[in-house]
């Protein structure tokens, strides 16, 4: 057997350049990472001050439109409390007093704007100041 020729080709090179190349790269990559997470922790900031200022606003509109309804109730409660003053000084007695002695009658039971609306609603039916009081009692006692 013919015996073969071997070529051996030994290369040595130095690898301090491949290693400092390496090490730039990671640098440039953690500073691209740094510059990342600044760009995304400032969105973040922004991003919560909307969310924040939208919450506001939010806020804002509910409690106008909780006003709104506040001020329209108390209108509806002013506007039945002189229809009930009128029907009662239409027979001659004290709304004030009508009131008091129905809401007396049931043992406090009603709040006064309460018992205005169904003393109203009893005398408009044709009731007296007086049978209402009488009817609340035998209510409250039975």
């Amino acid at each position: 057997m013919a015996k073969k020729d071997e070529v051996k080709l030994i290369i040595t090179s130095d690898n301090k350049g491949a290693l400092q190349g390496i090490g730039g790269v990671t640098s440039m990559l953690k500073d691209l990472s740094d510059k990342s997470k600044g760009f995304v922790d400032r969105i973040k900031s922004h991003w919560i001050g909307f969310t924040a200022a939208t919450a506001s606003v939010a806020g804002a509109i509910y409690t106008t439109k909780r006003i709104f309804q506040e001020f329209d109730e108390a209108v509806q409660r002013q506007e039945k409390r002189i229809a009930f003053e009128n029907l009662a000084n239409s027979v001659g007695q004290n709304a004030r007093k009508i009131v008091s002695d129905v809401r007396a009658a049931a043992g406090e039971m009603l709040s006064y704007q309460k018992s205005l609306e169904l003393t109203g609603q009893a005398m408009l039916l044709g009731l007296e100041p007086g049978t209402i009081v009488r009817l609340t009692e035998i209510s409250r006692a039975s």
